[in-house]
């Protein structure tokens, strides 16, 4: 823990970036209080991401001064949007509904959040540049280096490395963040990432929580609280977030989830907070911020605010429904057909036909994944029983309140899904899960969302019960008295569990689990020194070599496992070792500008899931036509001498 003192500096720089763009736009569109605690990070990225976009679009490179430029260009928007709402509704004009005194509890209980997330997250992580040793980690690192070298932070062009063409869609907002962190602070790469990973987790989701806690319990101290020390309880987010896969992207994407969720109760009447006008300008912001950040988690967002809708739009048609029976009419349609468009969507549109492949995993029965959702223990984790029984009890007490009754379908909507991406393969299950690949770690890490809220309001009635006792008549030793019980009976939050979970994929205990080590890595920084700039080195990326691109920007053939995507590095991938017998392998490195091979190094997992391998990159040290260059440590740098192209 002690080397993240070192990285303390970069860590607040990575907050600033995150947040300081959305602090002075929601101010600027009229926000204050909690709204613009909850909301400065999800317009920050919203900012950043789409700043991204437009600056390619015009032809700019993402460096500084045109972050800067981007950056003063959406708080001059802000001003003018915040303008004319004031102009046109002045009923929303904007000060502190809530007072000072509670926004600064909002404060606190941020704070707290900051807090309970950063020591399990930081414990799990061990160092600032810790490696998160899953396969995603090659392409998000190289993804930001690309975006160093080029320039080019667009999401429109981010997929680069994964296209046959050399670009396309991915969502870059993440990398955009990382980029900026890097050139403000000089650090390399994986701090950064690291940086901005912790912020998303332990910044952006507890005030998210917080705000959508002032929403749905009303402007009490308690839940704001409450809320932020829950935020902090599930394993399955964010800390399963910010090592599985690695999510970086879906981690910053569901962090956003709340905030939005906040505006659209908003939007829907259903949260006092801010005024429906300015909820729904700041909710279209931080949408347009959650699709840059990752699609799963715009999905989601707009899948919330859908369950919710129905409660505002039935109480709509009971008042209504007589007078203007086409209009109730119409609506209901309109809402059925949306569930009707979710299932059948993937069939009649080849975009979401792309990622809505038939579900080919039957995990478990549904009873047991319904019982993991619940107890808030995907894939046989150890159940989590105390927070789990606040959800339950959580719910009985929002059932009875009339304007908070949506987290009953929001709840059976999320665990449904979540049993449906493990227990029900085939077209259907691929169809209503495939929006989010059907991966159940995905879906596992929304149900936090709701389940925060629920374990607040658990807790708070708990409290505010004890406090009508002669017990707890004084208030806040009530609170205390019930936070102590919480924290004890889940054996400190949870601390060790979650830590745990972090720690999985960025300190695993067997070689094989292990991408790149540190000492592997500084292997690779130093082989570099011996690489010239130009030229292209191939690596095999499941020895984890394919690091060098991202470590020292020295260019990679294959930046991930899933970049066999050209006829010619395919055939690379299979026999580069034959580029001195056979013609054609020699011309398509040739084409590729491959000079340099680096071999060695640990596979990691040794079954490789069932990916194809780079044999031609491996048999190199045994075959013809490659010159031995240097070695450190597990890793030989080889150079590809002349061949021939004909035979």
């Amino acid at each position: 823990m002690t080397a993240w003192f070192g990285a303390l500096p970069v860590l607040v720089v990575a907050g600033l970036v995150c947040g300081l763009p959305g602090w002075v736009a929601g101010r600027l569109l009229g926000l204050r209080g909690l709204p613009l605690l909850g909301l400065a990070g999800p317009l920050g990225v919203a900012v950043t991401g789409v700043g991204a976009v437009v600056t390619e679009l015009v032809g700019l490179s993402w460096t500084l001064p045109v972050v800067a430029l981007t950056v003063g260009v959406g708080w001059v928007l802000a001003a003018l949007v915040g303008l004319l709402l004031r102009r046109a509704f002045a009923a929303v004009s904007g000060g502190d509904a809530d007072g000072r005194r509670l926004t600064a509890w909002g404060w606190v209980a941020s704070a707290l959040g900051l807090v309970a997330v950063s020591v399990p997250a930081m414990w799990g992580m061990g160092r600032p540049d810790g490696l998160p040793n899953q396969p995603d980690t090659l392409f998000h690192l190289n993804t930001i280096r690309l975006v160093l070298e080029t320039g080019d932070g667009s999401s429109l062009h981010a997929g680069a490395l994964h296209s046959p063409a050399g670009t396309g869609f991915y969502p870059a907002a993440f990398h955009d963040l990382v980029t900026v962190v890097v050139r403000l602070t000089g650090t390399d790469v994986l701090t950064a990432a690291n940086a901005v990973a912790l912020v998303a987790a332990a910044a952006i989701w507890p005030t998210g929580c917080v705000l959508l806690a002032r929403q749905v319990h009303g402007a009490a101290r308690l839940p704001l609280v409450v809320s932020a020390l829950v935020a902090a309880s599930f394993s399955s987010f964010p800390f399963w977030m910010m090592g599985y896969g690695v999510l970086w992207p879906n981690l910053l994407g569901y962090a956003m989830v709340p905030a939005a969720l906040a505006c659209a109760l908003a939007v829907l009447g259903l949260g006092d907070a801010m005024g429906r006008v300015r909820g729904l300008v700041a909710g279209l912001a931080v949408l347009a911020g959650t699709a840059l950040a990752h699609p799963n988690a715009l999905v989601a967002a707009l899948l919330l605010a859908f369950v919710v809708l129905a409660w505002p739009l039935t109480a709509w048609v009971r008042r209504s429904g007589r007078a203007h029976p086409v209009l109730a009419s119409l609506a209901v349609l309109g809402y059925a057909a949306v569930p009707a468009f979710w299932a059948v969507g993937p069939y009649l549109t080849p975009v979401l036909a792309s990622v809505a492949a038939p579900n080919v995993y039957r995990e478990m029965t549904p009873a047991r994944a319904v019982g993991e959702a619940l107890l808030a223990s995907p894939r046989s984790w150890p159940a989590q029983w105390t927070v789990s029984v606040l959800v339950v009890a959580g719910l009985v007490v929002l059932l009875r309140q009339r304007r908070a009754r949506w987290t009953a379908p929001v709840l059976g909507v999320l665990v449904g899904l979540y049993v449906v991406s493990v227990s029900y393969p085939g077209r259907l299950g691929g169809a209503i899960t495939g929006y989010w690949y059907n991966n159940p770690p995905r879906l596992a890490a929304l149900l936090p969302i709701i389940g925060v809220v629920l374990a607040t309001a658990a807790l708070v009635a708990g409290t505010r019960r004890l406090q009508r006792t002669r017990l707890g008549r004084r208030g806040w030793p009530a609170a205390l008295a019930v936070g102590l019980v919480f924290v004890v009976l889940t054996s400190g939050n949870y601390l060790a569990d979650n830590a745990q979970r972090v720690r999985d994929y960025y300190q695993p205990t067997k070689r094989t689990d292990s991408l790149l080590t540190a000492r592997e890595a500084r292997s690779l920084e130093e082989l570099a020194r011996s690489i010239p700039r130009d030229g292209v080195v191939a690596a095999d990326p499941w020895n984890g070599t394919s690091l060098l691109y991202a470590l020292t920007g020295r260019e990679v053939l294959f930046a991930s496992e899933k970049t066999r995507i050209t006829p010619d590095r395919i055939l690379l991938a299979d026999r580069l070792d034959e580029a001195a017998t056979d013609p054609a392998v020699c011309a398509a490195a040739e084409r590729a500008d491959v000079r340099y091979v680096v071999t060695g190094g640990s596979p990691f997992h040794e079954d490789r899931h069932g990916s194809r391998t780079f044999d031609g990159v491996d048999g190199v040290p045994d075959a013809t036509g490659f010159e031995r260059v240097t070695a450190v440590g597990p890793f030989t740098l080889y150079r590809l001498l002349p061949c021939r192209t004909s035979g």
